[in-house]
């Protein structure tokens, strides 16, 4: 006998950067007599997505619970904590989409609720494969997540899993830039291209094709020689407030104490 709960939609929180909450209900099958609760198993064969970061599109979000839920190691007790535990300990490591599992909690009589926090892709390499800011590589269309990924310009992408340094570095860095993509779009513009110049300092293409270098990520190693994001963006408003569109430049560096600019041909 086989019957599904109503759902409930759980706490919203979705963390503003590069990662999100994606949050399923196993739906749960009843074996014998419903009566005998002791024995209701949730069976990972039935996955519903309850709520999911706004980043993140519907079909994707699907696409992320039946692969994460496939990686359990079928039906676990409802009544025996130490089979949701295991599961768990299995979501954690089931997907690189996954960055943690805070919660896997029952749900009498007829589910489980599973919390996954998700990592964020970042950065597009043209291939299938996306980047997170972790340097993480999944799998998906980009046009599934918006803001899109950034396109990867540099030569080097590596293969399957492995994905090299110039890849790495760009990632980071659009980390630390993800939370100011909004307000860069509200200024018109959008970000079509990154990679890495011969100085280790990451460039940003704008849609209108000017050069943006933006600099180190945060936590590389050269990170002390940069101003923080927030400053980098401070310098862009200032070359904004004199060049509307950033008309008329064609390279703007930003990661210095005071913006340079670079005019157009």
């Amino acid at each position: 006998m086989t019957e599904q709960s109503p759902l409930r939609i759980l706490e919203r929180f979705v963390l503003p950067a590069v990662v999100g909450i994606l949050v399923v209900t196993l739906m749960i099958i009843a074996r014998d007599r419903l009566q005998d609760t002791a024995r209701f198993v949730v069976d990972p064969a039935w996955v519903q997505v309850l709520d999911a970061p706004d980043w993140m599109s519907p079909d994707l979000a699907d696409q992320v619970a039946i692969e994460v839920a496939a990686a359990l190691d079928g039906p676990a007790r409802l009544m025996e904590a130490e089979g949701l535990g295991r599961w768990r300990e299995n979501l954690a490591v089931s997907s690189a989409w996954v960055a943690a599992v805070p919660t896997v909690s029952p749900r009498f009589p007829y589910q489980a609720d599973v919390e996954l926090v998700l990592r964020r892709p970042v950065l597009d390499l043209g291939d299938g494969r996306l980047v997170a800011a972790d340097g993480a590589v999944m799998w998906a269309r980009p046009e599934a997540i918006e803001p899109r990924p950034v396109r990867f310009g540099g030569a080097r992408v590596g293969h399957a899993g492995a994905v090299d340094a110039d890849v790495l570095e760009c990632a980071a860095a659009l980390g630390d830039l993800m939370p100011l993509r909004p307000e860069l779009e509200g200024m018109g513009l959008k970000l079509s291209e990154a990679h890495l110049n011969g100085d280790g300092v990451v460039v940003l293409r704008t849609a209108g094709g000017v050069l943006l270098e933006w600099g180190r990520p945060s936590r590389g190693p050269m990170a002390a020689y940069d101003i923080p994001p927030s400053g980098r963006l401070e310098n862009l408003r200032q070359v904004l407030d004199s060049h509307p569109g950033l008309g008329g430049l064609a390279r703007v560096t930003l990661w210095l104490d005071r913006p340079t600019v670079v005019p157009g041909p």
